[in-house]
């Protein structure tokens, strides 16, 4: 009898999935702060809606849930983020004590230029991620462990130093994802073939993200910074609550 009352359990969450249309997918939304989906269409179990973060235009993002992992208490979507100038795709899943992130795919720098906007910053360019995976802890909403790489292609950029506006060609990067000896998610940039690092940007508590720029960086953006410091050494930081 406890089997049956079981399977029956199991078969009603599969068909209230099913059925509950893709709109209660807002209240996910709603509780972050710069994310939006409108126009939402079909199921949970299979939905499409248009994605806007912080008023900006992402394109369209379409998911499907991986049925299977219902069983195991683990829901699991497949997801795609088409936009005219690149796609992104990959899986989001949640169990009991964390949510998982995987992303793959190319999207054009110019995507991003609107959010860079506020920090006077432009670039162009291609960014390409590749077996980007990480895993976000419910209890203290931090990132607990990531990996993979996203890779730069190179290109122009243009920003604002001391209140005039600078102009630098930039040769490709990439930025390696990994966990620290302290377990705090960091981003460091390199030059593409290079192993002296450019910048190092590393998630704090509250979602604050602290940026280091090395002495090396400072040259290729014609600013060299004074001294006798070497080429790896950090010489400026700067903080923001981004999450």
């Amino acid at each position: 009898m406890k089997r049956y009352i079981l399977f029956g359990a199991i078969a009603f969450v599969l068909v209230m999935v099913v059925m509950a249309p893709a709109g209660l997918i807002n209240r996910v939304t709603d509780r972050m702060p710069d994310v939006n989906l409108l126009d939402t269409a079909g199921s949970i179990w299979n939905g499409q809606g248009h994605l806007l973060i912080q008023g900006q235009d992402y394109g369209q993002l379409n998911w499907q849930l991986q049925p299977s992992t219902l069983v195991f208490l683990t829901p699991t979507f497949d997801w795609h983020l088409s936009h005219p100038q690149g796609e992104l795709r990959g899986t989001a899943g949640s169990s009991l004590r964390n949510g998982n992130l995987a992303i793959q795919g190319s999207i054009a720098a110019a995507v991003f230029n609107p959010s860079l906007a506020i920090y006077d910053i432009y670039i162009r360019g291609e960014f390409t991620f590749t077996d980007i995976l990480a895993k976000l802890s419910h209890a203290n909403r931090t990132v607990v462990d990531i990996g993979g790489h996203i890779d730069w292609s190179g290109g122009l950029v243009r920003y604002t130093l001391a209140g005039r506006l600078q102009e630098v060609e930039l040769p490709a990067l990439t930025a390696r994802l990994q966990m620290t000896d302290t377990n705090t998610a960091q981003a460091v940039v390199y030059p593409v073939h290079q192993q002296t690092p450019l910048m190092i940007a590393s998630l704090g508590e509250n979602g604050f993200v602290k940026v280091g720029i090395t002495k090396l960086f400072t040259k290729m953006l014609h600013n060299p910074w004074p001294g006798s410091d070497p080429d790896h050494a950090v010489v400026l930081e700067v903080e923001e609550q981004l999450l």
